[in-house]
């Protein structure tokens, strides 16, 4: 008899987000889904993803530090760290989807007509 594989929580959690079918229908289950708190502390950590790969596309001499970073998102610095040494730079799936937001965004701005 062959033995059935149980899926785990994570993957059942990963297949319900992934049936989302668009931008309101996961906003609307994110906000039922997960408490004031814990969303807030994911789109902190969005937005410190967001800003880091904004930063990295400057030139060299114009990119600005952690401590910058950290300073106009009204953030601690080390809060800027982490998510940059455990999600930026490890080329998490978090870090693609948010280069690939930027890319599209850039996109429309070149092409507004299309």
């Amino acid at each position: 008899m062959a033995k059935v594989r149980v899926k785990t929580k994570t993957e059942l959690l990963g297949e319900a987000i992934a049936s989302i079918q668009n931008t309101a229908e996961a906003i609307e289950f994110l906000q039922e889904f997960c408490s004031r708190k814990e969303l807030k502390s994911m789109k902190h950590r969005w937005t410190i993803l967001h800003a880091l790969a904004l930063n990295e596309r400057l030139p060299p001499g114009k990119r600005q530090t952690n401590k910058r970073i950290s300073q106009d998102l009204g953030v601690g610095e080390g809060t800027v760290g982490k998510v940059k040494a455990e999600i930026y730079e490890a080329n998490s799936t978090a870090r693609r989807v948010v280069d690939s937001q930027i890319d599209k965004r850039s996109k429309i701005r070149e092409n507004p007509g299309k």
